[in-house]
Formats: structure tokens, C-alpha cells, sequence
């Protein structure tokens, strides 16, 4: 037997049913069977361990002429030395996905012309020498069980039955489907090496809201976690400890959804460490990451009350204690947080140090805001004869764009009159009616954004559904802006009116999220 052959054997039952001389008109009927106790066991010559999930049996198909079945999945029978491929996942049975990896089959053959056999086998691969059903003469009605593995690999889920010596009708049943992606059960376990696959996947193709491909929940008082991904310390280079992808099919969409109710210190939605082997290996750090969220929709969505913190990203050196540039390690910068693209606040963006003689106190500076994406440099230089040239740094001039370029020049000690006589990217001419030193600030707009529009139309502060109240988080300001603007009531709830007249209802009505609105 080869190699592949022993690696998609057949796990076949020890019931059979024998009924020999069956009239080709009598109705089989579709009968339930036992699957083995053990997938690891039944699954030992397929790529990997995997759970059973049970469909409500169903019939796949059927060659017998009169019984219900056409095309690829009725008639005519297979004849001798002949092959049938089947389509599992695009037949008439419903709840098998598409990432199985072997289903569970009861065969039967009946009409036998003579004694033979049938071999099944993944579609794509090589029949090998076992085989599924044998049957030693003519007109004879046998069923045997059988695990067959998916063919052609993830996804195409055909299989393939070969008919040996003689010729036979044949109708295949199913009753579930195995697969190395689904986490089946409350305490399901599953370790191993699975390549570019995940250790525990789940797909769930239902359309109602709420519906998750994995669930974790926990109730304890300890440091508990609904679902915690860690990555070891040799983790390779895009590694995820918890891996999520949420289509872009409208709001409400996550790729990891995580929520915590507690009030206890340091509760997290979603806890995401990366421990890269930063002593002896520099060069993957960069693609380490805690919690990676990537969609048009949301990529993180963190929500904390007051105290609390939604989203926390640590940036760590080699030595592990220290928020500084790796740039000495073939690294530019580190960030605890980096958004590829705008990142928006309903709050003030503040940097935060701690207070240098008061304990348990810290300092907290607010990054200035205004209606541009500016950017700046400033210094000092000294008049002589009354003039002076200002370098443009080369970084300033790289991202700044040349028009809408401004300059303040103050001169240092006595008064004097101060002008500007040139104005450009690559240097800056300055006058003075005396000599001296003097300080300057060179403003300008950034040439990638330099469209920046303030005022436009958002989805930001738009209710999730009719059912939402005012976001506590917002300021008293922000939340008086949102009831004079007609987006949510007096009381706290969503304004009727303005979620008809924009639309919102009908956006709820697609998510089914909608409720009751005043």
C-alpha cells in the first residue's frame, strides 16, 4: 500500500448490513449509524486531529433510476472499472461547509452485477488498494460505513468512488462532517503544529446578529479570560495569539469582538501579548503584535468607562523596560499604538509624564488642534547688517506643501522692525533694522493633506441601533451638541425623526438591530 493510500484509509464499521437478492424497486431506507468514538483514532492517516460535527442524516445520492436523483448524483449506475466523482458541499444536503475535511458516509451498493468491490477515496488523489464495500455476487444490497477524506484540499470537498470488477447502483448517506477548524465543546482542546492554519478555528454561516465563529465566556473572580491568545517566545515573525477578520458587509462588524462588564482592576475586553524573542532575534519584532485588528469597518473597537482604558498598546526595547526608539536595533521607531491611516478621538489627545516630586500625581500636556494637518519648526538666528538667512530643514521640506507657508520672527533684546523678504521650501530671508539675535516659528500644511476637509458628513456619533442612549463618555458639552442637533432626545434616547429622515432606520432594519425609536 503507498503512502497516500494508508494516509486516506477508510475507517470502515464492523456493522454491515447484508441483504442478498433485493428487488431493484424496494426502498432503502436511510438509516442512522455509529461513527467512531474517536476522531484522533478514526482521523490518525489524515493530516491532523480534528472534531466531529453531526448533520441530520441526508442522502447524497442515488444511481437507482426512479428514486429522486439526476445529474452528477442519480443515474446511471457505476459500471465496471468506471469512476464517479460527487460533490459533496454542492449537493442537496444542507449544513456541510465547505472547510470540512472528511465526512462520515454510510455506502450501499445494491443491483450488483457480480462479485466486486468499491474504493473511495478524495477527489484528485489515488484510489490506493482498500476498499469501502465488497460484495461477492450478483443482486446483492450492502451497507458499510465509511470516513472519507475531502478532496483536492480545503474547500473543494469532492470525492470520488470507483467501481471494481462489476458493475452496481450505489447511494451514499451522510450523518456529519470532520473538520481541524472548529473548537466543538466546552473544554475542546487541541495542540499541535497545524502550519498557516489555526490551532482552533470556528466559521459560522449563520446571518442572524449576534453570531460568532468562537465564543469565550467566563464568570470567575479571578484574572480571568473569555478567549486569551499568546504567542511564545519563538513565535515566527506574524504570528497572532487571537486572529480575527470581519468582512466589510456593513456596521457592526468585528473581526475580535471583546467585552468586559467587570469593574475589577485591569479588566480587557481582549488581552493581546506578542513576546518575541527580542535578546536574539531583532529582526521580526516588527511584525509581533498583541492585538492586530485589520477591516474597513472597525480593526479595534476598545470601550472603557471612566477609568478605564479601551485600547492599550506597550512598546517595549530589547531589554523589555523601556519606551525608547529601537532604531539602534534595524528598527526606526516603536509605537504602542500605530493606525495606518487617520486616527479620530471624541476627547482630547494628551501625552502623559509623571510628576517629578509628587507621588501618585502626573502631568498631562494636550497636543494642539486646529482645522489643519500643520506642521512646524522653529529656532533662533542672528542679524547681521541687518540680514539673515533661515535653513529649511530637509524633513520640513519633504512633507510640508510650499504654499500656505507662514513666519514669525521676534527679535531679541531692543525693539526693532522685522520682515520677511523670501519665502520658500528650500531657505528663508529675513530683515531687521538693527542686529542681533532673534527667534522664529516656520508654519505650514502638510502636502499630503493638504484638502483637509473640517466639516463633512460622519458616521462617528451615528446610533448603533434605535434602541441606543447618548454614549456616556462624550463631555456635557458633546452630548448637548448631540440633543440640539437632533440626533438623540432630551432623556437620552434616539431622535425618531432624524433617524427616518437620514436613513438610520432602514440601516438598523438590514443589521437587525432595530427597535423601538422616540
Amino acid at each position: 500500500m503507498n503512502r497516500f493510500a494508508f494516509r486516506v484509509r477508510l475507517a470502515a464499521l464492523s456493522a454491515a448490513l447484508v441483504v442478498a437478492g433485493a428487488a431493484p424497486g424496494v426502498e432503502i431506507p436511510l438509516r442512522a449509524w455509529e461513527v467512531p468514538s474517536s476522531a484522533v483514532v478514526a482521523l490518525a492517516d489524515l493530516t491532523g486531529p480534528g472534531a466531529f460535527i453531526p448533520v441530520t442524516p441526508c442522502r447524497i445520492a442515488d444511481t437507482r433510476a426512479g428514486f429522486g436523483f439526476s445529474g452528477a448524483y442519480g443515474p446511471p449506475a457505476i459500471g465496471a472499472g468506471t469512476s464517479r466523482t460527487f460533490d459533496i458541499t454542492a449537493s442537496g444536503c444542507t449544513g456541510i461547509p465547505p472547510n470540512a475535511s472528511a465526512y462520515s458516509f454510510n455506502l450501499t451498493v445494491t443491483n450488483t452485477a457480480g462479485p466486486g468491490f468499491l474504493q473511495a477515496y478524495p477527489a484528485g488523489g489515488s484510489a490506493g488498494s482498500s476498499s469501502a464495500v465488497n460484495y461477492s455476487g450478483a443482486g446483492q444490497t450492502i451497507a458499510n460505513a465509511a470516513i472519507v477524506p475531502a478532496g483536492g484540499g480545503l474547500g473543494l470537498g469532492a470525492i470520488t468512488i470507483t467501481a471494481g470488477v462489476s458493475t452496481t447502483d450505489l447511494i451514499i448517506d451522510i450523518n456529519g462532517y470532520f473538520t481541524n477548524f472548529v473548537n466543538s465543546g466546552a473544554g475542546f482542546i487541541i495542540s499541535g503544529s497545524f502550519g498557516g492554519n489555526g490551532a482552533i478555528g470556528g466559521f459560522n454561516f449563520s446571518n442572524n446578529n449576534g453570531s460568532h465563529g468562537v465564543g469565550g465566556g467566563a464568570a470567575g473572580t479571578g484574572r480571568i479570560f473569555g478567549v486569551r491568545g499568546e504567542i511564545g517566545p519563538l513565535g515566527a515573525a506574524g504570528s497572532s495569539g487571537v486572529y480575527g477578520i470581519g468582512p466589510n458587509t456593513g456596521r457592526l462588524t468585528y473581526g475580535v469582538l471583546g467585552e468586559s462588564a467587570t469593574t475589577v482592576n485591569d479588566a480587557a475586553g481582549v488581552l493581546g501579548r506578542a513576546t518575541g524573542d527580542f535578546p536574539s532575534s531583532f529582526s521580526n519584532i516588527a511584525s509581533v503584535a498583541g492585538v492586530r485588528g485589520e477591516g474597513a469597518s472597525r480593526g479595534v473597537l476598545g470601550i472603557a468607562g471612566p477609568s478605564g482604558t479601551g485600547v492599550r498598546g506597550i512598546s517595549m526595547n530589547a531589554a523589555g523596560n523601556s519606551l525608547q526608539s529601537a532604531g539602534s536595533l534595524g528598527l526606526d521607531t516603536t509605537y504602542g499604538v500605530f493606525a495606518s491611516g487617520n486616527m479620530g478621538a471624541t476627547g482630547t489627545k494628551p501625552f502623559v509624564d509623571p510628576h517629578p516630586y509628587r507621588a501618585g500625581m502626573v502631568i498631562r500636556y494636550v497636543a494642539l488642534e486646529g482645522p489643519e494637518a500643520g506642521t512646524y519648526f522653529r529656532g533662533r538666528g542672528v542679524f547681521v547688517k541687518g540680514t539673515a538667512v533661515i535653513e529649511v530643514p530637509e524633513s520640513f521640506r519633504l512633507v510640508t506643501d510650499e504654499e500656505g507657508l507662514t513666519v514669525q520672527v521676534t527679535p531679541l533684546g531692543r525693539a526693532a522692525a522685522v520682515g520677511v523678504t523670501r519665502l520658500g521650501l528650500d531657505s528663508i530671508a529675513v530683515e531687521s533694522t538693527r542686529d542681533g539675535e532673534f527667534s522664529y516659528l516656520v508654519q505650514g500644511v502638510r502636502k499630503t493633506f493638504k484638502d483637509w476637509e473640517v466639516v463633512v458628513e460622519g458616521d462617528e456619533f451615528r446610533p448603533e441601533s434605535a434602541s441606543s442612549t447618548i454614549p456616556g463618555y462624550l463631555s456635557e458639552r458633546q452630548k448637548r451638541s448631540l440633543i440640539e442637533s437632533g440626533v438623540y432626545n432630551e432623556d437620552g434616547t434616539v431622535n425618531a425623526k432624524t433617524a427616518r429622515r437620514l436613513g438610520w432606520d432602514r440601516v438598523w432594519a438590514e443589521q437587525g438591530t432595530a427597535s423601538t425609536a422616540r
